[in-house]
């Protein structure tokens, strides 16, 4: 709305009420740069009016793209657990209130959500010599939304690891794509947000974690016990998916999409504060282990 010349940076947000933890511009520049000229072409036809309709729109675009990753998790539920499988994703997904709700939300988590999608959908597509390029695009998209937008996602890393293992690739080009993927991310975000925040060098991520985790601040905001994203908050993220996915299980192909992400949420349980943003990366895959177990 202000534009990025450095003229302009004084009228946003964070320097005119100072003190928040800084998170990635990253984002924002992309939702800005895909409304431009919308915003143009809605300008022109009298539809935008005000600060309220623009953000309207920039909460559509997020959303469209978030419900684009979610379809193509479905096609790869499809194709690989079969049409009903599909269906039964897409019935579950759209049954449940958070995600849906929160899809355009214009914060980290929702950043890092349609790229930890179609990450998912990498890692479930069957394709002939194709697994461990799959996992590989797989890895630097998750190492990417680390990276930039949500630092707990590191906790993904050592099941991603783990499945690489498995899937034959070996840990020489899982370390290469990993360092690749982060060293581009790294430069992208200490460049752009430390103009943006006017700081050098900033990475914000690496501040959030350390204002969170290492300073402990988080737990200002409460703390749960260990187990509480097993017995709270899946249950109300997942609903009516909740016993489906149980019952995906038993599944070895369920299990086998599932391993990654249940080792992230039982690393992440070791953390104090919790809140149900935190794993909601999680709950597409375990729809898909839902729909697999509706089969």
């Amino acid at each position: 709305m202000y534009g990025v010349l450095p003229s302009s940076l004084q009228k946003y947000d964070h320097f005119l009420f100072p003190g928040v933890v800084p998170r990635s511009f990253i984002g924002s520049l992309f939702l800005g740069s895909a409304l431009y000229p919308l915003g143009w072409a809605c300008n022109a036809f009298g539809l935008i009016q005000n600060k309220f309709d623009l953000q309207v729109y920039a909460r559509g675009i997020l959303a469209l793209v978030n419900l684009r990753s979610l379809c193509m998790l479905r096609k790869e539920t499809s194709n690989r657990f079969g049409y009903t499988a599909g269906l039964w994703f897409t019935v579950l997904s759209c049954t449940q209130f958070h995600v849906p709700f929160w899809l355009s939300r214009t914060l980290p988590n929702m950043f890092a959500f349609p790229l930890v999608n179609v990450a998912s959908a990498l890692l479930l597509r069957k394709s002939r010599g194709g697994s461990a390029r799959n996992y590989q695009r797989a890895l630097a998209l998750v190492v990417l939304a680390t990276t930039i937008f949500r630092a707990e996602l590191i906790l993904l890393l050592p099941g991603l690891l783990v499945e690489g293992l498995r899937r034959g690739v070996s840990s020489q080009r899982i370390f290469l794509t990993g360092a690749i993927s982060g060293s581009v991310a790294l430069v992208a975000t200490v460049l752009i947000d430390s103009y943006f925040w006017q700081q050098w060098p900033l990475w914000p991520e690496f501040q959030g974690i350390w204002f969170n985790v290492f300073e402990g601040k988080s737990q200002e905001w409460g703390v749960s016990p260990i187990h509480a994203y097993f017995t709270s908050h899946i249950p109300k993220l997942l609903l009516g998916a909740l016993p489906l996915s149980l019952v995906g299980l038993v599944d070895s192909q369920a299990l086998e999409i599932l391993q990654p992400w249940i080792a992230y949420l039982s690393l992440i349980s070791l953390l104090g504060h919790k809140e149900w943003r935190f794993i909601v990366y999680a709950v597409p895959v375990l729809n898909v282990a839902a729909a697999r177990g509706r089969r």
